[in-house]
């Protein structure tokens, strides 16, 4: 997006910015993803957030389930929704 949009978020919350305007066009470029992929991804957010702040001890497998057995079917719209990115954006 640094090419597209000239600049990249910076700042303690970067990459929660920078995962926000994956969801959002601008003057410059479509969405990245569309709309209804973003509470999916949201949750892979929070697992990496959660994961990396050392609270693994606490994690718990009622509530990483559903992000695992759901990680193939939602790859999969991943790739679609970056091929039809690039698409429309060359």
């Amino acid at each position: 997006m640094k090419n597209i949009d000239l600049e990249l978020p910076s700042g303690i919350k970067w990459h929660k910015e920078l995962f926000d305007n994956a969801f959002k066009g601008t003057k410059n470029r479509t969405n990245i993803f569309r709309e209804d992929l973003c509470e999916q991804l949201n949750d892979y957010l929070q697992f990496r957030h959660f994961v990396r702040h050392a609270y693994g001890f606490k994690l718990k497998w009622e509530k990483m389930k559903n992000i695992l057995f759901d990680m193939n079917p939602l790859w999969e719209k991943i790739k679609e929704d970056i091929n039809v990115f690039i698409k429309n954006n060359k």
